[in-house]
């Protein structure tokens, strides 16, 4: 059976906008388990919180899109923190390269970007890490 998208993917809500500047959810595939497609809210948005886990009914309701940097600044993500490894939620307020594409690759217990992105204070983060997907413990069983 072919899966229409990958690991990784990044996926937005087929819908047509209302307004200019309205923002469009993100999700990031984290795989296929019993013929459903599993994925992750990315950024926090009106109906979900980043990191809940959703198994859409129809994959048909999502588009691959490509997103960079300097979208996902000013919204509620997650982090995996470079010192301490701990996940960090929050807002983002830095991204190391705010002009390129987020590309998601697998990492321990696993997806995360390749950017790095600040939370905190503008000039000076407090925390900083690449943007990182976890896989949930029910995904294993």
């Amino acid at each position: 059976m072919d899966n229409q998208y990958q690991i990784g993917q990044i996926l937005r809500f087929k819908k047509p906008k209302f307004k200019l500047w309205e923002d469009d959810y993100y999700f990031v595939v984290i795989g296929y388990k019993n013929g459903e497609l599993w994925m992750q809210v990315l950024n926090t948005n009106d109906d979900f919180e980043t990191g809940y886990t959703i198994v859409p009914e129809s994959e048909s309701s999502f588009e691959p899109v490509e997103v960079f940097s300097f979208q996902i600044l000013k919204t509620e993500a997650r982090i995996k923190e470079v010192y301490s490894q701990e996940i960090v939620y929050g807002e983002i307020i830095y991204a190391e390269d705010i002009d390129c594409p987020i590309v998601f690759t697998p990492a321990a217990e696993g997806l995360e970007s390749n950017i790095y992105f600040g939370m905190g204070e503008e000039n000076f983060p407090d925390f900083k890490g690449k943007l990182f997907i976890e896989y949930p413990d029910i995904f294993y069983s």
